[in-house]
C-alpha cells in the first residue's frame, strides 16, 4: 500500500510498529541504564563529596592529588588516615579538663600535603589544590574498576604522585639545611 498523506504514512508507521532488531534492543537498554546512572547520587573518589554525574561541571571537584606526610613520624598517609589523626588530636585535646587547659600541653599534628605543601588540617582536609570534574583522575579512567573500591584505587594512585615525592623531598631537604644553618636559639638571644 502507498499512502502520499504525511499524516496518514505517520499513523500506519506507529500503528504496525516495526519490530527492533536485538542490537537496536540492546543498544536502547544500554542508552536507557547509562541515563539513569548519570541520574544517581555518587561518591567521587578524588574529593570524596557525593555528586550528580548529569549536573556535574568542570571545577565541581576540587582535591589534592597528593598525599599526606607526617613530620614528626615522617610517614606518607592518605587523606582518610590524615583525617583519622586530626580527628584523634582533637579529642585527646578536649578530654583535658578546663582546669589544666592552660598549663596542660596541647597535643598538635604536623601534617602536610605532598602536593601543595600546604598544612593539613581540617579546612586543607576539607578543600583541595586541584580542579577538576568529579570521577577517576584520567590515568585511571581505562582501568576495570568491577568489584574495586574506586576511592582505595585512587588513593593508592595518589600516594605514588612522583611530582608530588620530589617537590616533598625538596622540601625536607630545605628545611634541614635550614636547621643546620640557623644558630642556635639561646646562642643569639645571648649576643
Amino acid at each position: 500500500m502507498i499512502v502520499k498523506d504525511p499524516l496518514l504514512k505517520s499513523l500506519l508507521i506507529g500503528d504496525i510498529e516495526f519490530k527492533e532488531t536485538s542490537f537496536q534492543l540492546k543498544q536502547k537498554q544500554d542508552e536507557e541504564e547509562k541515563r539513569k546512572d548519570d541520574e544517581t547520587v555518587k561518591k567521587c573518589p578524588k574529593c570524596l563529596q557525593n555528586y550528580i554525574p548529569s549536573k556535574s561541571n568542570y571545577g565541581d571537584c576540587c582535591y589534592h592529588d597528593g598525599f599526606v606526610y607526617d613530620l614528626d613520624t615522617q610517614q606518607r598517609l592518605t587523606s582518610d588516615q590524615a583525617r583519622e589523626k586530626v580527628q584523634q588530636t582533637k579529642l585527646l585535646n578536649k578530654k583535658q579538663p578546663q582546669s589544666q587547659a592552660s598549663s596542660a600541653v596541647k597535643h598538635e599534628v604536623n601534617l602536610i600535603w605532598s602536593c601543595c605543601l600546604a598544612l593539613a588540617d581540617d579546612q586543607m582536609l576539607a578543600s583541595g589544590c586541584q580542579r577538576g570534574v568529579h570521577g577517576l583522575p584520567d590515568e585511571l579512567k581505562n582501568l576495570d574498576l568491577t568489584n574495586k573500591d574506586p576511592i582505595l584505587i585512587v588513593q593508592e594512585h595518589f600516594m605514588k604522585n612522583q611530582v608530588a615525592s620530589k617537590k616533598l623531598n625538596n622540601f625536607l631537604q630545605n628545611q634541614k639545611q635550614q636547621l643546620i644553618i640557623r644558630p642556635p636559639i639561646s646562642s643569639a638571644a645571648g649576643s
